[in-house]
């Protein structure tokens, strides 16, 4: 082997030695990256959880809508007055739950008319209540109702003006939604945040 064919063999074998030394990454950098997926982590779940909050929120106003319009339907079509009521309760793990009944009016004497001998129906979102503060339905305290006579119209009760309101919120803050009986004629529509107070 010559001089020259020698020195380049030993360049050759000093550069891969230089090279398997210096590939990979370092330890800054590896708790660099780690920090910064971290850092991703915790802002992508606060953006998740506020999305579930919202998912779940309009899961409970869709229900709400669907019981009230409910209520409406029966009362038409069995010409009698029907109502449709909803409480605050617990579960048996003591997470607030909304509960509803679809009923005839004569279930529930009043005072306080609350429905008796009614299957009581749960929302099935967690972390759902009633907001109480503005909420327009007739109550008692425990359970708030809106009544529709033979014609599907509201019946009004008290100081029960139109319209009425019935707000739905997480016990989690976040968003209201609300499903509001328009006019005596019963013309039912849905709402979101501020225009829920209105």
């Amino acid at each position: 082997m010559t001089l020259t064919t020698s020195l380049l063999a030993n360049r050759k074998q000093q550069r891969q030695k230089l090279e398997g030394v210096t590939a990979g990454f370092t330890l800054l950098e590896l708790l660099m990256v780690v920090m910064m997926v971290g850092i991703l982590a915790v802002i992508g779940s606060a953006g998740y959880l506020g999305w579930m909050t919202r998912l779940r929120v309009n899961a409970a106003q869709s229900t709400a809508l669907n019981v009230i319009r409910e209520a409406q339907i029966r009362a038409r079509q069995q010409n009698t007055t029907w109502q449709a009521s909803f409480q605050n309760t617990t579960n048996s793990d003591g997470q607030p739950i909304v509960q509803w009944a679809v009923h005839s009016a004569a279930t529930a004497t009043n005072p306080p008319f609350v429905p008796t001998g009614v299957a009581w129906q749960t929302i099935e979102q967690p972390f759902i209540q009633v907001d109480t503060e503005n909420t327009s339905l007739v109550s008692n305290s425990a359970t708030w109702r809106v009544r529709f006579d033979h014609k599907g119209q509201v019946v009004k009760e008290g100081n029960l003006g139109v319209p009425v309101t019935i707000t739905l919120t997480s016990t989690k803050g976040g968003p209201k939604r609300c499903v509001i009986v328009k006019t005596l004629l019963g013309a039912v529509s849905t709402a979101t945040d501020s225009n829920c107070n209105k």
